[in-house]
């Protein structure tokens, strides 16, 4: 079964501490460098970092007590212990920390009150003056306060900025008053905005339609600002969602994981993904809303900081269950008057949140209740179903929308929106017409599951391996069939739910949560796992998915797609010396994921026969004896309705592509294989539409005359319609929208 990790805030213990100063064991040739930093931040507090530095050519600090006076109220703190005296922060190492080598940096971090503000009036460590310098992001982390660094023409608390194509200018300057020496200009996106700086002056070239992210610093102070840039297409309109299949990674706001994305680079020492996803789960009653000051700003955060590094943010709304699920605490809490009432208003704040964070058209995906249609479909409940056993006899409580109060204070549904019944077709139309009406940009839909089947499946018995591994035995060609009939009886009945009603833009479905290597004795005998794929298996993934896209009519999303890769790679780190073997124990489990689709050449072993099985006879599957080669297969996602694949760990034990939080960790335990794969895709990402597919008249380019073939072609279309762009046997506004996203000269 599908398990979800719930990732869960970091609350650091807050203790009164009195503690001797601790002296040097050594006097420093040069003042330690401190650096203030801010990494989000939110209406009435933030998040930071006290990174101290010892510079190189000193001697060795052991044991360290840092004398700080600075007006931000401090609630909360980690990696250090803090007592105050007079006015003044007293800050000493833990027990493991204490040892700053030369050249050395020991980061602590800590939440505060109020604003983040450049305002240290006294900085010494072990009695030492120190050098104090400031990080921080556009707009103050969150969106609050005054950034550190100006842009003429730019609020200083803008997470973000359109520009029209072409070269944009503007003048630089610290927001203290002060002048810096140089500035550096950095953008995570040059394909479609660079950045460049010419003394005070900055130059953004926006190249194509897109999001990018920027990073400007003042080197000589530390003073930084994130910044995200929306690139206008030539009509001027707001840029959507990518062109290509866009490519995305699960992101929390904790401070590593943010200095991770802000820390980009170039080529492949860049970090850049497409999207990034987060969980809006735990129920109505002490979930994501509770978690912060302001209620709900988990969600506000999260597109502020996705806006700042110019990443589209997606939530996996969760919220059916509050803890565990299954099928009958999913039942139950549907049927539960008081449940669904926050339910409801806990979902109207949710679309309010990211309507106001995304007015200006920021793109935002929603992807509704993982597993919940799943578990109906397995116990065989029909869509129209009011109420069944489990619920405990009561109705699904869609009515209650209309009975309960948003927070705005009014009803929820009202006499003017339409009128969805009491059953469970019913809840998932209201919650696609509420979405659409409140946040009529948004990309949402509802996830699918592979094992969506009841007992003895829709058209075909499944066994306990999946319907992935029908064709480990039978004629090859019959048992893919089996493959697509089973995935089209799954779709009917998700479609049946309706979850392509009232504008839904988008189905998912994810793999398993978990990397494959977790599963026991799979690493070593991977023939006989369940999870732990081969190349047949991931194109009978793909033609599952097809289907899934046939039927629905609509894009499919991969999501929670794992990280973990097969040993051992061919890949080396742009920084030289080699990717660590994943041993699969808890967090470095391997997985054939991210091969697949991101291609990879590694030496199988003993595995070989497993892993150059080919019964497909993919072309892209090349073997020279154990070692083998999977090039990579976003085209045939693409080709089958795929236009994004997100990928990150699933539970607590899988493998992580980026820093895990609370840790010190800083690429993630694979090393920064994910990641490294992940920028040689996006340096030439696949188009969703193939080039000039859209050319319908074949005059090189596409424009009004390819309109008004589409448009006549409107409806059903044969096998093969030229106008059929997305192969789904209609012609209609999914292929209306591909054909637009490729207006203009043929490539």
């Amino acid at each position: 079964m599908h398990r979800i990790f719930r990732w869960t805030r970091f609350a650091p213990a807050i203790a009164a501490v009195g503690m001797a100063l601790a002296a040097a064991t050594h006097a420093a040739a040069a003042p330690p460098t401190v650096t203030f930093r801010q990494a989000s931040g939110w209406n009435d507090g933030f998040t930071g970092g006290i990174d101290i530095t010892n510079p190189a050519g000193n001697a060795p600090i052991a044991g360290w007590t840092l004398r700080v006076r600075w007006a931000v109220p401090f609630t909360g703190w980690w990696n250090c212990l803090l007592s105050q005296d007079a006015g003044t922060y007293v800050i000493t190492n833990e027990s493991w920390n204490g040892t700053i080598a030369a050249g050395a940096t020991v980061s602590l971090g800590f939440t505060a009150s109020g604003q983040f503000a450049p305002t240290v009036a006294e900085c010494t460590l072990n009695g030492v003056a120190a050098t104090v310098l400031y990080a921080g992001g556009g707009g103050g982390g969150g969106g609050s306060g005054t950034a550190l660094v100006r842009m003429a023409g730019v609020a200083d608390d803008a997470l973000s900025a359109a520009i029209p194509p072409g070269a944009s200018t503007f003048a630089l300057s610290l927001t203290n008053g002060t002048a810096p020496s140089a500035w550096e200009a950095a953008s995570n996106n040059p394909a479609v905005c660079a950045a460049s700086v010419q003394g005070s002056t900055l130059t953004l070239t926006g190249a194509a339609p897109g999001l990018a992210g920027i990073r400007l610093k003042d080197p000589a102070s530390g003073s930084e600002r994130l910044l995200g840039i929306a690139v206008r297409t030539a009509a001027g309109a707001f840029p959507g969602m990518p062109a290509h299949v866009a490519l995305g990674s699960v992101s929390e706001d904790t401070t590593s994981q943010l200095d991770y994305w802000k820390s980009f680079g170039t080529g492949l020492a860049n970090r850049r993904v497409d999207i990034r996803y987060i969980y809006i789960n735990g129920g109505p009653v002490n979930g994501w809303r509770t978690w912060t000051t302001v209620a709900g700003d988990r969600a506000r955060r999260y597109i502020r900081e996705s806006r700042k590094l110019g990443f589209i943010p997606c939530f996996v709304h969760y919220n059916v269950p509050d803890g565990g699920e299954s099928f009958t605490t999913d039942s139950e809490h549907l049927g539960s008057a008081a449940y669904m009432q926050g339910y409801w208003k806990d979902l109207a704040l949710f679309l309010r949140i990211c309507r106001e964070e995304t007015a200006d058209g920021w793109p935002v995906m929603v992807i509704y209740e993982p597993d919940l249609l799943g578990y109906m479909a397995q116990n065989g409940i029909q869509p129209t179903a009011a109420s069944w056993p489990a619920t405990g006899g009561p109705d699904v409580q869609v009515q209650q929308a209309y009975t309960t109060a948003g927070w705005d204070g009014a009803a929820i549904l009202g006499a003017s929106d339409p009128a969805f019944p009491n059953t469970l077709r019913g809840f998932v139309e209201a919650v696609n017409y509420l979405t659409k009406r409140d946040l009529p940009n948004a990309q949402f839909g509802w996830q699918f599951n592979l094992w969506a089947s009841p007992p003895g499946g829709w058209t075909t018995p499944i066994s306990g391996k999946g319907v992935m591994h029908l064709t480990d035995s039978g004629t090859f060609a019959v048992q893919v069939q089996k493959v697509r009939d089973e995935a089209r009886a799954i779709a009917q009945y998700y479609v049946a739910c309706g979850v392509a009603t009232h504008g839904a833009t988008l189905v998912s479905i994810d793999k398993y949560g978990l990397d494959a290597g977790a599963e026991t004795g799979a690493a070593a005998n991977p023939a006989g796992s369940t999870w732990f794929w081969n190349n047949d298996h991931w194109n009978n993934y793909l033609a599952f998915v097809g289907q899934l896209h046939a039927v629905s009519g609509l894009p499919v999303v991969l999501w929670q797609l794992p990280v973990g890769h097969i040993n051992t790679t061919a890949e080396v780190p742009a920084a030289g010396g080699a990717f660590p073997v994943l041993d699969n124990t808890s967090r470095r489990y391997e997985d054939s994921a991210p091969d697949f689709f991101l291609g990879d050449t590694f030496d199988a072993g003993a595995r070989t026969s497993f892993f150059q099985q080919n019964r497909w006879a993919d072309p892209k599957l090349a073997a020279a004896g154990a070692r083998l080669t999977w090039g990579a297969h976003v085209q045939e996602a693409r080709d089958a309705g795929v236009s994004a694949m997100l990928f990150g760990p699933g539970v607590g034990d899988s493998t992580a592509n980026i820093p895990a939080s609370g840790t010190f960790d800083t690429l993630g335990t694979d090393g920064g294989w994910f990641m490294q794969r992940a920028q040689r895709y996006l340096q030439s990402p696949v188009p969703l539409v193939p080039a000039c597919a859209a050319d319908l008249n074949r005059d090189g380019a596409v424009d009004g005359a390819d309109l008004g073939t589409l448009l006549a072609a409107w409806g059903p279309a044969s096998a093969g319609a030229a106008a059929d762009l997305d192969r789904d046997g209609a012609v209609s506004g999914s292929d209306l929208g591909l054909l637009l996203a490729s207006w203009g000269p043929c490539q």
